[in-house]
């Protein structure tokens, strides 16, 4: 009932939370609204107020019919998502500040003050070089010893945030921020140089982001904690966020019968399944969409992630398609539901182009700098609205992760049982050898199948996130002035390349030593899970 004053009063209280908006009184005509696309641009969540004052009965009656045909006919041309994601959690913590922040993204920016629950001789400074990005990065907490924040949070997943402004502060000099991040037993960051971190970064103004997908049991606080790593170095922190997710968005749902939907290992030959289980710590390494700009954090599904664009990424040449058939509504579902990716994701596409002979003489590839001696977890995501593909088979492709073959007949509409607009995201686990003490490339290629109708591959989005060694262990090693590459230097970020193109090889050079590794780390979490891994008997 609309008109329940116990309706308006739980969405208003619902909606002024997450999406900022001022308050007032309420009275009937109340309406909320959430849709995700609007002539071709994305809308995250928007509240529609409707408030009919100062008119008669009859006034009232007419302006709301009125009302309710104008958003009819909006509609027909809206691709709506059934449910946005809305987190049952929300903290954005404004460290070393002692007011709130409000941020134009809708983020809600509090002081850190309140969920320090270890706080020896922190202190909080301004930055002397004031910031020119909007968000907590106008003051700092910082401490030469350890220094702790707690927070009571819900069963299940969450996203853990930390944002850094690597300048020089009132008696902290850039150059001396040493430290590591503890979340509970997890080691985030360690032994982390701030400066040499944003000194290597792309972006000129010293900005550092960094995400983290933690599980809590029951009954379980958070806790982060700084530690300088030497006696005159410091630990500092300019803004925390923690977001709740879906508990099965990147985490493996245990009670789940079906397991084609879990990540495959790369490189092993008996197609090995590898669930990500909720004792598992990951590092978003990389969450790149298709297309020519980036998708910010408040264009998200709810959740606030952001999506860069993989052009920087792009080593061969290829074809960019961009708002493609806006007039048919994206069908989500259970696999792969609505709060996944941004509706814009899956109409961007990257392909290798129209000419089909051309294109089986190279591979459309990515290469994503990586820390050695980690397991990833890679997610692609597919959706199919080329109108030129109707039928399976039309158009299949290989793909390729560290030039191992992980599909042989990539084919997007058969993933998705012949329909059109239903987004599909395939999983696989691989494991990059080394010493944690190096960068490598990790490489994902795709090439026509010979058999397919049409001679392309395509993708929409990329998504790539480390996971925690047996120790517990995430944290990389700092920059140095020449990173080790395992493949050919990355294009400049701001154009396209059209570097080297490579003909299909599926190598194996690195087959031999890649399974020694391989058995070592398959059988540390077949021991650590202590039950059997579900194997595809039917994949070849």
């Amino acid at each position: 009932d609309l008109k329940s004053p116990a309706f308006l009063e739980k969405n208003r209280k619902k909606h002024e939370s997450s999406c900022n908006i001022s308050k007032g009184n309420l009275d009937n005509s109340y309406f909320i609204v959430d849709f995700h696309r609007l002539n071709s641009l994305f809308c995250n969540c928007v509240l529609l107020r409707l408030q009919l004052i100062s008119m008669d009965t009859t006034g009232t009656h007419i302006a709301s019919g009125a009302i309710f045909f104008l958003l009819l006919l909006c509609l027909s041309n809206l691709s709506i998502a059934d449910v946005i994601y809305s987190p049952v959690e929300l903290f954005s913590i404004n460290c070393g500040s002692n007011s709130s922040l409000s941020t134009r993204d809708g983020r809600n920016w509090t002081a850190d003050i309140k969920f320090l629950s270890e706080n020896k001789d922190s202190v909080a400074a301004p930055a002397l070089t004031p910031s020119t990005l909007e968000g907590p990065y106008t003051d700092a907490r910082f401490s030469h010893s350890q220094f702790t924040y707690s927070f009571s949070v819900s069963t299940g997943p969450k996203f853990l945030r930390l944002f850094f402004y690597s300048t020089s502060y009132q008696n902290f000099h850039r150059s001396k921020a040493y430290f590591s991040v503890k979340a509970g037993p997890y080691t985030l960051l360690q032994y982390f140089n701030a400066s040499l971190n944003a000194d290597a970064d792309d972006d000129p103004d010293n900005f550092l982001f960094r995400e983290y997908c933690i599980n809590l049991r029951d009954g379980e606080r958070l806790n982060i904690s700084f530690i300088p790593s030497t006696e005159d170095s410091y630990a500092f922190i300019n803004g925390i966020e923690i977001v709740s997710m879906p508990p099965f968005l990147y985490y493996t749902n245990p009670h789940d019968v079906d397991i084609t939907g879990l990540p495959q290992l790369v490189g092993d030959s008996m197609n090995l399944q590898f669930p990500i289980e909720n004792n598992f710590t990951l590092e978003t390494k990389y969450r790149l969409r298709v297309g020519d700009q980036e998708i910010p954090a408040s264009q998200d599904t709810g959740m606030l992630r952001f999506w860069d664009v993989d052009s920087k990424y792009v080593t061969t040449q290829s074809v960019l398609s961009l708002d493609i058939a806006t007039g048919i509504k994206l069908r989500f579902t259970k696999k792969t539901p609505n709060y996944t990716a941004p509706d814009t994701v899956y109409r961007s596409v990257r392909n290798m182009g129209s000419n089909g002979t051309f294109n089986m003489g190279f591979n459309l590839t990515w290469q994503l700098p990586v820390d050695s001696g980690f397991t990833y977890l890679l997610r692609l995501h597919f959706c199919q609205l080329d109108p030129n593909i109707s039928l399976p088979g039309d158009l299949s492709f290989f793909i390729f992760v560290q030039d191992q073959m992980v599909e042989k007949w990539a084919d997007i509409l058969g993933w998705s049982d012949k329909q059109k607009g239903v987004p599909v995201v395939k999983q696989y686990v691989v494991l990059i050898p080394g010493n944690e003490q190096e960068t490598l490339n990790l490489s994902l290629k795709m090439h026509p199948n010979p058999q397919s109708l049409a001679k392309d591959a395509q993708i929409n989005a990329i998504e790539l996130f480390k996971i925690n060694d047996p120790t517990g262990n995430l944290a990389g090693p700092n920059p140095d002035s020449h990173p080790k590459t395992s493949e050919f230097p990355l294009p400049n970020s701001n154009k396209k390349s059209k570097g080297s193109t490579r003909t299909l090889i599926a190598a194996g050079a690195g087959a031999v030593s890649g399974v020694v590794m391989l058995s070592l780390i398959v059988a540390f979490f077949l021991i650590k899970r202590n039950k059997n891994v579900a194997v595809d008997e039917g994949s070849n």
